[in-house]
């Protein structure tokens, strides 16, 4: 089965190696990609759910290279899909949702079967005739036979597409066997009906402006879909299937969404409910709630506010996609704020730091505590971590996230304690962290205390300013410098700017920059730094 695993650009050699390490013998075809790895194994869902670097998993379909740049691309991306084997992506959709639901039912087997057998051609209904004689688009709203929705984002690089209802006149002609094939899963009932959405990711890196719209682009291949599949429905906000088309330039790679949110599926009764009961100004109000973002410090957290929604309203609509992280299944992450760092970040940066049984592990600007609650869910009771921070929100939020570490571990203690016959041997143990009050260019800690450092400076964007980074960052790293212990201790830094480059300069004599290299965080270029301390003392 082929996969992608996403990772913030730069850190790919964290998921590498943590597939190897898990998955020894039993991974094949990795490679890197910009901002993720694609490999294929046979590994359970719940093996792969365990996986610390990652920030999704998505089942791979296809790549190409040869996208257009203009208008012409519209065409292109409508004939694609009849051109790609859909079938193992769909089988590996469909066992991780059984997983979720059943535990990984041989019901596949299923769609294996119609997925291989023919089917008579599907007739278009009127209004998507309508649709594609008179080009009609609509915008914000769905209606009968076309949904329009719009996520924004960075550069358009975040937004979904009107997808009609039906299959286009003659979309079935011509197709390969694999496509009508396809799309005999309309008499199956496993796939029959499968409400679904397309969304497109769409940036220009090296190439001027495309010529064409990322809601475009999103129609277009879910006109193509519905070509290949006639039985699917559109459905932006109760979808159960999304299609991911990420287009980078000229390249193009299309997903399948494995990692859903919990919200309960649409029924039919339901949804005619929600048509008819909720009022137009709780829709406007629903609407706004599900925009509204709390942003991380890597702008990966959002949370949905709902607002305005009746009582008779039995359904809830499935979170977007980029509401669903696999490291959101974190034990700790409850509290968050608005510089949170990612959990799958985290842990890359502390393969970085190479921390050992014993060690001591520190992050002075902890925020919400990612650093230290990562190094003690993922290394337990072999590694003491704490962390500290000015903010007083931010402490409350890590001590917050603590308990619910703590309160993880005993509860998993006491299962595995009990499958064990009451052997204590058998339990777990996670020392959770301490999150302290303090000023970070003034640690209250003795000289060459600590073994590890690791921190997420303020990058002056959602915290602080510049003037503030370039002020609050050297001294930061003085005090890191000094609380290091002397010849074994190493730091990794996360940070950007002159000032703090100039500081890690100047201190060269008792912080040795072992390796320093470039990460993408959501469009802003980072430098993370290791650094290992010195025998020399640190200068006044």
């Amino acid at each position: 089965m082929a996969y992608l695993g996403t990772t913030s650009a730069g850190l790919e050699f964290a998921l590498r190696d943590e597939l190897s390490a898990r998955l020894a013998g039993r991974v094949s075809d990795v490679s890197t990609v910009h901002g993720g790895v694609r490999f294929s194994t046979d590994a359970a869902a719940e093996e792969l759910q365990q996986l610390r670097a990652v920030d999704n998993l998505y089942a791979f379909v296809a790549t190409r290279e040869d996208v257009p740049h203009g208008k012409e691309a519209i065409d292109y991306l409508a004939a694609l899909p009849a051109q790609i084997d859909w079938q193992p992506a769909l089988l590996l959709f469909h066992q991780w949702q059984h997983c979720r639901e059943d535990g990984m039912t041989s019901s596949a087997a299923g769609i294996s079967h119609v997925m291989t057998s023919a089917v008579n051609e599907q007739q278009p209904s009127p209004d998507r005739k309508r649709l594609r004689q008179e080009g009609e688009v609509v915008t914000g709203k769905s209606l009968t036979g076309v949904g329009v929705t719009v996520t924004n984002g960075a550069a358009e690089s975040n937004d979904a597409a009107a997808l009609p209802e039906t299959a286009p006149e003659g979309a079935s002609e011509g197709a390969p066997e694999r496509g009508r094939g396809a799309a005999a899963a309309a008499g199956s009932q496993e796939l029959n009906g499968l409400p679904f959405r397309v969304t497109c990711h769409r940036v220009c890196m090296k190439q001027t402006k495309h010529g064409f719209t990322s809601p475009e682009a999103a129609g277009a291949l879910g006109e193509g879909l519905l070509g290949i599949f006639p039985a699917w429905t559109v459905s932006l906000r109760q979808f159960e299937l999304e299609v991911l088309a990420w287009i980078r330039d000229s390249h193009l790679t299309l997903l399948l969404a494995l990692i859903y949110a919990d919200a309960p599926k649409a029924s039919k009764e339901g949804l005619e409910e929600q048509q008819t009961e909720q009022p137009k100004e709780g829709r406007k109000e629903e609407r706004k709630g599900e925009d509204r973002r709390e942003e991380g410090g890597s702008g990966e957290c959002k949370k949905k506010v709902k607002r305005g929604i009746g009582d008779k309203i039995a359904i809830q609509a499935r979170s977007h996609n980029s509401e669903r992280q696999l490291y959101s299944t974190r034990p700790y992450r409850r509290a968050l704020v608005p510089t949170s760092l990612k959990p799958s970040t985290a842990f890359a940066l502390l393969q970085l730091a190479h921390i050992q049984t014993g060690h001591i592990v520190l992050d002075p600007m902890s925020g919400c505590g990612t650093f230290p609650l990562e190094a003690a869910d993922w290394l337990q009771s072999r590694i003491s971590a704490f962390g500290g921070d000015k903010d007083l929100s931010a402490v409350d939020a890590a001590a917050t996230n603590n308990i619910a570490l703590r309160d993880a571990a005993a509860s998993q203690s006491v299962s595995r304690a009990a499958g064990a016959n009451g052997d204590a041997s058998e339990r777990s143990h996670v020392a959770g962290c301490d999150s302290l009050v303090w000023d970070a260019s003034a640690l209250p800690l003795r000289t060459g205390c600590v073994d590890r450092v690791l921190c997420d400076m303020p990058f002056g964007v959602r915290c602080g300013n510049f003037k503030m980074r370039e002020r609050l960052c050297p001294a930061v790293i003085r005090q890191v410098a000094r609380v290091l212990t002397p010849s074994t201790g190493v730091a990794v830094l996360m940070a950007v700017g002159r000032g703090v480059r100039n500081a890690v300069e100047g201190l060269a004599l008792c912080l040795r920059e072992k390796q320093r290299m470039a990460v993408e965080m959501e469009g802003i270029r980072v430098d993370v730094y290791v650094l290992e301390r010195t025998a020399a003392p640190v200068p006044n």
